[in-house]
């Protein structure tokens, strides 16, 4: 899970057997600041282990867009200009359709 600010968000979670080698899992935190927690239930016996090992914390590198595609503010996604404000959310956190103006709607009943 993690913590930013006041908003707990879980980001990965594994239930059931999982056999008897490593699992390798990877998440994205997109912000400068955060609390990571991890939380187990695990159950008796052998079979009832858990373990976390080998952690990196690294930089993501946004991809680049061409000059002709929109960027997704939260992840650097590129979507077709197109896909821009046609009412329908491309991006994670809706920024392609947060600054599209105000559009008159006429409906001819």
């Amino acid at each position: 899970m993690v913590d930013q600010n006041t908003k707990t968000t879980s980001l990965w979670k594994v239930n059931g057997n999982q056999g008897d080698q490593w699992q390798q899992g990877s998440v994205d935190v997109m912000a400068s600041a955060f609390k990571l927690q991890f939380i187990s239930v695990a159950g008796n016996g052998r079979l009832g282990d858990m373990a976390l090992d080998d952690f990196q914390f690294l930089p993501k590198v946004m991809p680049s867009c061409r000059h002709s595609e929109f960027t997704c503010e939260n992840n650097g996604n590129c979507i077709k200009p197109t896909k821009v404000c046609d009412f329908h959310s491309d991006c994670p956190l809706k920024s392609d359709e947060v600054r599209c103006g105000q559009y008159n709607l006429t409906l001819n009943l």
